[in-house]
């Protein structure tokens, strides 16, 4: 299950998954992240070390992907 709040400010609504991490984040706060790193890594969680990229861009494109773990998912799934 995944920690309910975000690693960077500990707010807990609107937060997305894009590692392998528990912990989500809010894309802004991962953004200002990023731009703090700035290095050629900074996509690369610190944490679990999984290349964050791709999921953060399908985020902000607002495309239909979302972040759910498998047990959110299936939460989710069971509300329709």
């Amino acid at each position: 299950m995944e920690n309910n709040k975000c690693k960077y400010c500990y707010e807990t609504d609107n937060l997305i998954y894009p590692c392998d991490c528990k912990s989500g984040v809010h894309l802004k706060c991962i953004e200002k992240w990023m731009k703090y790193k700035n290095c050629r890594n900074m996509y690369i969680c610190e944490i679990c070390n999984k290349n964050q990229r791709d999921a953060i861009e399908l985020y902000k494109k607002k495309t239909y992907y979302t972040y759910f773990s498998y047990e959110n998912f299936m939460s989710e799934l069971n509300k329709v």
